[in-house]
C-alpha cells in the first residue's frame, strides 16, 4: 500500500494505492492544509480497509511552494512512514506540474506563484516516458523569468498558477501558450504515479533525509530579520 501527499500549493490532495485499488481526495482552499491532510487520510484508509501500520511507501511532494503547506505534508508523510517503518520517496511540485505535460513537444515551464512578486520556476523537456529538467528549481520575479523565455528560441508551454497571478508579465512571449487549468498545480495522484515507478526500482528516501525544497527564507523569518534590522538588535 503506498500514499501519496501534495500540499505544496492552494490545492492539498492525497492519493492511495492498495493492490489495485486507487483513490483519492483533493481539496483547493488556501490555508486549510491541516483540517484537510489528516481526515482526508483516515477516511481513504478507511474505505480501502487498511492499517497505517501496513503502508509499504509514502511518497510527498516537497516544494517548492507554500511554507505552511510543505510542512503539513511533510511532517505528516515522516509520521506515516515512521509508524509503518515504510520507505519514502520525494518529488519537487515543478518536477510533478512538468510531468502532467510530458506529452506535448514544446519546452514546459511550470511556474508557481511564490508571493512577495516573485515566482518558482523550471524549465524542462519531454523524453520518452517522462520530462527531463532543463534548469533548476529557482526563485525569481516574473520579469527576470519573462527575460529568460524571450531567449529561448523554442516555443515554451507555460502552466502554473503563477502564469495567471502574473499575467501582465507573460503576456509577452509570443511563443509561449498557457496550458489549462487542469495542469496548474502539482497533484498527489502524480506522486503517486511517479512513486509506484521509483519503489518498484528499489530507490528509497529514510525520513530523516526528507526536507522542503524552499529556495528562500518564509516571510515569518524576512519580517523577523527586517524588525531586528530596524531595532538594531543582533
Amino acid at each position: 500500500m503506498l500514499i501519496a501527499i501534495s500540499t505544496s500549493t492552494p490545492v492539498s490532495s492525497v492519493a492511495l494505492l492498495h493492490d489495485d485499488m486507487r483513490a483519492h481526495a483533493v481539496l483547493r482552499r488556501p490555508h486549510a492544509h491541516a483540517e484537510f491532510l489528516a481526515p482526508a487520510i483516515e477516511f481513504l484508509m478507511a474505505q480501502a480497509g487498511c492499517e497505517p501500520g501496513r503502508l509499504a511507501g509514502v511518497a510527498v511532494d516537497i516544494g517548492p511552494g507554500l511554507f505552511t503547506g510543505l510542512r503539513v505534508g511533510i511532517a505528516t508523510a515522516k509520521g506515516l512512514a515512521l509508524v509503518a517503518g515504510a520507505a519514502m520517496a520525494t518529488f519537487t511540485s515543478l518536477d510533478l506540474m512538468a510531468f502532467g505535460a510530458r506529452h506535448v513537444s514544446r519546452l514546459i515551464c511550470p511556474i508557481v506563484d511564490a508571493r512577495r512578486s516573485e515566482v518558482f520556476w523550471a524549465l524542462y523537456r519531454s523524453t520518452p516516458g517522462g520530462v527531463a529538467q532543463l534548469s533548476a528549481p529557482r526563485v525569481s520575479a516574473p520579469d527576470a523569468v519573462v527575460a529568460e523565455l524571450l531567449a529561448q528560441p523554442e516555443e515554451v508551454l507555460l502552466l502554473g498558477d503563477g502564469v495567471r497571478e502574473h499575467a501582465d508579465a507573460f503576456t509577452d512571449i509570443e511563443h509561449a501558450v498557457e496550458a489549462g487549468p487542469e495542469l496548474s498545480y502539482p497533484s498527489a495522484e502524480t506522486v503517486l504515479e511517479l512513486a509506484a515507478r521509483r519503489f518498484a526500482q528499489e530507490e528509497f528516501s529514510r525520513p530523516r533525509d526528507v526536507h522542503p525544497l524552499y529556495l528562500r527564507r518564509s516571510d515569518a523569518e524576512i519580517n523577523w530579520g527586517g524588525r531586528r534590522q530596524r531595532t538594531g538588535r543582533r
